[in-house]
């Protein structure tokens, strides 16, 4: 059937120009390529799926059920919490959701340990400070203090022992620390900075 034509005239003395309506068309019935051809050495392997990704434990108390890398979620928690304390941007109370109870008040004791020796570091001058050396008062790094490398190595099933290397100013600190199972979640039952030297007892 031939397609509709109709005649516009555009101006008084323009001449007539026909528009034509665009015909129907329909998508072919299947594909009609050819098969792409085989690449020469090409093995016949299946396609793999992607792997699922593990499911993030709710909360932020380092619950961890079996699974690989349940601890190494654990211990990335504690570290760069440990790290946001160090530098002030947490209290020391917020270690309690990961560490064992039994174990609280020394990890307490050294977290404020650390945090005086990280107050006691020369001030370095910052890049782009109105005064070389000048940082926010009451922060012993101006929020620089963050997780590097974190290492892990078990000790026995349930048991970890972690190295994490710490970016403060001027440097690294290495911490250590140690997790255990508890039922259904890691808890920290011990932590060093190594380096900061304990407060004197009074």
């Amino acid at each position: 059937m031939p397609a509709a034509r109709t005649a516009v005239r555009i101006g008084p003395s323009a001449a007539p120009v026909r528009i034509r309506r665009v015909p129907r068309t329909e998508p072919p019935y299947a594909d009609t390529r050819a098969p792409a051809p085989d690449v020469p050495g090409q093995l016949p392997l299946a396609a793999a799926g992607r792997p699922a990704a593990a499911a993030r434990p709710a909360g932020d108390g380092a619950a961890a059920g079996p699974g690989v890398g349940a601890e190494r979620l654990a211990a990335w928690r504690f570290a760069t919490r440990y790290a946001e304390i160090l530098d002030e941007r947490r209290p020391a109370g917020h270690l309690a959701p990961v560490a064992d109870p039994a174990a609280l008040p020394g990890l307490l004791a050294a977290a404020l340990d650390g945090r005086a020796h990280l107050r006691a570091l020369p001030r370095l001058p910052r890049p782009g400070a109105g005064r070389a050396g000048r940082r926010p008062a009451g922060r012993p790094g101006g929020g620089r203090v963050r997780l590097a490398s974190l290492h892990l190595s078990t000790v026995r099933p349930g048991v970890v022992e972690v190295a994490a290397t710490l970016a403060v100013p001027g440097g690294a600190r290495a911490l250590a620390f140690r997790l255990e199972r508890r039922g259904e979640a890691w808890r920290a039952t011990a932590a060093e900075l190594i380096g900061a030297t304990p407060r004197p007892t009074p």
